[in-house]
């Protein structure tokens, strides 16, 4: 593993979040899916588990299960905004903005997206500029 000492789970749970990171961008969506799930049961904190949820809302999506993606990222929005975690905050609007527009309920997407760009300002990031 990349960061995995003997006793050390928050590094096996980092592991997998990277991976699956990895494997969703590569388009391995299953096997994001299954790092997914087995990074869940080394984070406790909802700030990571939402890490893990955004990634896995994306596998869902991307894979055409519309209902699952919505549920989890409905989740990962839930978990940021009770840890008060600003920038995660903004990501899950996005991401809840982007598969409204995939679905087309457009009203609704646009809700979540300019959601995300507020909290985006709120954070200083300027219009135009990348972050990952």
């Amino acid at each position: 593993m990349l960061l995995q000492k003997v006793g050390d789970s928050y590094g096996q749970g980092y592991d997998y979040l990277v991976l699956s990171k990895i494997e969703s961008t590569l388009g391995n969506y299953l096997t994001a899916y299954d790092y997914c799930q087995h990074g869940k049961q080394y984070f406790e904190s909802p700030i990571w588990l939402g890490y893990i949820n955004a990634v896995l809302g994306r596998c869902y999506q991307i894979k055409g299960d519309i209902t699952k993606a919505e549920i989890v990222l409905k989740q990962t929005l839930s978990l940021w905004s009770t840890s008060n975690h600003i920038q995660g905050m903004s990501i899950a609007y996005k991401d809840l903005g982007n598969l409204y527009a995939f679905k087309s309920e457009y009203k609704q997407a646009q809700v979540y997206l300019e959601q995300s760009l507020e909290v985006s300002k709120k954070l200083g990031y300027r219009e135009g500029s990348i972050h990952a």
